[in-house]
């Protein structure tokens, strides 16, 4: 028994120096402290599945992190669609920290901009939200994943998970189902839940109506 402690340190004491390391380095260049480094390491999927725990599939970009009222640029960022966590690479390091969610404010990953609605105070489901367009008013839609299990082979088979994965294998039981919430946010701080296509469409017309105006 007294084993498993030692393994487990072994195992892990290799990423947490190289955690450090890069910490260390990007706390160098950008000249600050910076709190969220002292995260967890991201949680890992050791089970085969189908669809990916992550928003989408393009994997870590370069963004900005807006981390208790400050911005952090130049990090590589990704969105746990599962937890809502913001997830960040440092730089020329492996190692992935959870920074979780609620000192986040908003964080980009190339030129898409993810906002904690609930963090601005608004009644809204947690989680990060895609600002689909800007001005007066906007459009934002939150990607989540769940764990499911299929009962059968045959389910399985037919490889419906909500979202395409070029890597779908039928034998696999485990998937991530995909859903959506979108809400429009009005001018006036108004907050409507769109729960239909046709809601969404005319969400984006009455932004058009505004931004001409």
């Amino acid at each position: 028994m007294k084993k498993l402690p030692l393994l487990f340190l072994l195992l892990f004491l290799p990423l947490h120096v190289l955690a450090q390391d890069a910490a260390a380095s990007y706390v160098r260049q950008a000249g600050v402290n910076i709190p969220f480094l002292r995260a967890a390491l991201a949680p890992s999927y050791s089970f085969l599945y189908n669809g990916t725990p992550r928003a989408d599939t393009l994997g870590f970009r370069e963004g900005v992190l807006v981390y208790a009222g400050k911005n952090y640029p130049g990090l590589l960022l990704d969105l746990d669609a599962v937890e809502q966590h913001v997830l960040v690479q440092l730089p020329g390091s492996p190692v992935v920290l959870d920074v979780g969610q609620k000192q986040i404010g908003s964080f980009s990953r190339g030129d898409v901009v993810y906002v904690n609605l609930l963090a601005m105070g608004l009644n809204v489901q947690p989680g990060f939200y895609e600002q689909m367009g800007q001005g007066r008013g906007a459009v934002y839609r939150k990607v989540s994943k769940s764990l499911r299990h299929l009962s059968t082979l045959e389910v399985s088979a037919r490889g419906l998970i909500g979202y395409e994965d070029p890597h779908y294998r039928p034998l696999l039981l485990d998937y991530f189902e995909y859903a959506e919430v979108w809400y429009l946010i009005r001018e006036d701080g108004g907050v409507q839940r769109l729960r239909n296509k046709r809601q969404i469409n005319k969400a984006y017309q009455y932004i058009q109506r505004h931004e001409t105006n």
